[in-house]
């Protein structure tokens, strides 16, 4: 932890604010994420990725490669795989849904933690809670997409590369940096 964040936390009077402002934050980011169950899109790309999902999860059908982009070149297949775990309990797509707003709201959680690290409480409040309310993240967290796990993604391959370059070297300072690798 630097310093300026030790330095506001004996302002601040501990380590109660910053949990209760994290907590507040994850509250909104979940009800919005989490909420309104069933008011989601659901069309074509979704409907596919759902369906190779599926057949992944249910009839051992590996997905090398993932749904086809508008440009032509099919996707990477991860978001297939992460959303088989859902499918392999239940045919119904609210679970997969809910999983991408669980990584959605574990993406403000981390970005919290990351502004934190960095800058100190304040920032850390600030980017957090617009990523927590940001419209088109929101929307964009509510349904089965690839694509819906870009903005969380993003923060997640930003934390891993400060916890490879921050590590000390040797096992953890490796798996830290091949998650980042993992994660590009």
């Amino acid at each position: 932890m630097s310093a300026s964040v030790e330095k506001q936390e004996e302002i601040a009077g501990g380590r109660w604010l910053p949990a209760s402002g994290l907590a507040l934050l994850l509250l909104v980011a979940a009800w919005l994420r989490l909420g309104w169950v069933g008011i989601s899109s659901f069309s074509f790309d979704e409907a596919r990725v759902s369906d190779m999902a599926l057949q992944m999860a249910r009839d051992g059908e590996f997905a090398a490669l993932g749904m086809q982009s508008s440009a032509g070149v099919p996707n990477f297949p991860a978001a297939v795989w992460l959303y088989a775990i859902p499918f392999a309990l239940t045919t119904n797509p609210q679970l997969a849904i809910w999983l991408t707003g669980l990584v959605n709201v574990a993406g403000v959680a981390v970005l919290w933690w990351l502004a934190r690290r960095l800058w100190g409480e304040l920032p850390a409040l600030v980017a957090g809670g617009l990523m927590a309310v940001s419209p088109f993240l929101v929307f964009y967290s509510r349904s089965v997409w690839s694509q819906n796990w870009l903005a969380p993604l993003a923060v997640f391959w930003a934390a891993t590369a400060y916890l490879g370059v921050t590590a000390a070297p040797g096992r953890r300072r490796f798996f830290w940096l091949a998650a980042h690798i993992f994660l590009a």
